[in-house]
């Protein structure tokens, strides 16, 4: 996941151990920050599925309350640097945020500018990101977009004074390798509810030491279906290694409720590893999981790696061997 695009980067980074690194944190200050981020994933994962409204204010929340245990547990020069970074990840956005908007003393002219600047840039580069479905060359479309990066950041620069400028520099600190970052993980919601079919009740604390490849579908969705060879696959190669294949079958529509159904239809499409019924959608809450299907990797510490809504193959993104190698990255571990 990349910060960048996430609204609120802090609650990324402080779990980055990219970011440790950066701020040379003690093992003691990595696993107190940790904690306390990990502490707050509960609520964190239902925010997916609300409003955008919802999820931002509760993800402000979850934030403030990051950001003040991490106060606890990082020195002043650990704590600026961290604020550095997040102005980075902002990018550009940033000069639209009222803390920095005050802090250069940008005047409403000078917003205004930046934010049809910003308009501008988001607009041509959607039509760069729709070309590149369409299949153009990647290595042009990138020259393509370096050049509208290298416009945008010549067009910001052009509205601020030379004072705001070097006030600017200030504020983000020295760069930082944003390639390095990203590598963060989650603490996986516990499974509820049930009956279990191909399988006695699980959870995953029973599950510390298996990687598990869950994923929510419903017998009746196409688009479930499609994936379901991949899924088998793994289960296939992959479980004497410790690999657990797990579906959670959340209904979407009133016969998909019906428990012999979902077990009938696994049978008939070789579904052979666990299967949760989660009729009440306590689980699908839980996760604040918005669409069918969704893939989840879990390493063997319960924590979530890497997830993928949608068919693994759409559009040939080819996803599902890339979920094969993480899985097998994973089993390594």
């Amino acid at each position: 996941m990349n910060p960048a695009d996430f609204p609120q980067p802090f609650f990324l980074l402080a779990r980055d151990p990219a970011i440790h690194d950066e701020l040379q944190l003690s093992a003691e200050q990595r696993d107190r920050l940790l904690q306390a981020s990990y502490q707050l994933d509960a609520e964190f994962w239902p925010l997916r599925g609300g409003t955008r409204e919802q999820a931002l204010r509760g993800l402000e929340g979850l934030t403030a309350r990051l950001r003040e245990a991490a106060t606890k547990v990082l020195n002043e020069t650990q704590m600026r640097r961290l604020e550095q970074i997040q102005l980075q990840f902002a990018g550009f956005n940033a000069f639209l945020q009222p803390q920095v908007v005050a802090s250069l003393g940008l005047t409403k002219s000078q917003q205004a500018d930046i934010q049809r600047v910003l308009d501008k840039f988001r607009k041509e580069y959607g039509e760069f990101e729709k070309r590149a479905k369409e299949g153009e060359d990647a290595q042009q479309l990138n020259t393509g977009v370096e050049r509208l990066r290298s416009q945008l950041r010549s067009d910001l620069a052009g509205l601020l004074s030379q004072r705001q400028k070097q006030k600017w520099q200030l504020q983000i600190g020295n760069p930082v390798d944003l390639s390095k970052l990203g590598k963060v993980k989650f603490r996986a919601p516990e499974l509820a509810g049930g009956p279990w079919l191909n399988s006695p009740s699980l959870t995953f604390e029973a599950l510390q030491g298996r990687v598990v490849a869950m994923h929510f579908f419903a017998f009746q969705c196409i688009n479930c279906r499609r994936n379901q060879p991949w899924y088998k696959d793994w289960h296939a190669d992959l479980q004497d290694e410790g690999l657990v294949v797990l579906g959670i079958h959340t209904p979407e529509t009133a016969t998909e409720r019906d428990v012999a159904l979902v077990r009938e239809n696994a049978k008939q499409n070789g579904l052979a590893y666990p299967i949760l019924i989660d009729n009440d959608k306590a689980n699908w809450s839980s996760w604040g999981n918005s669409m069918w299907p969704t893939t989840y990797l879990i390493d063997k510490q319960g924590y979530v790696r890497y997830w993928w809504l949608g068919e693994l193959n759409w559009q040939n993104a080819g996803m599902q061997e890339q979920f094969k190698s993480h899985l097998r990255e994973l089993l390594a571990e």
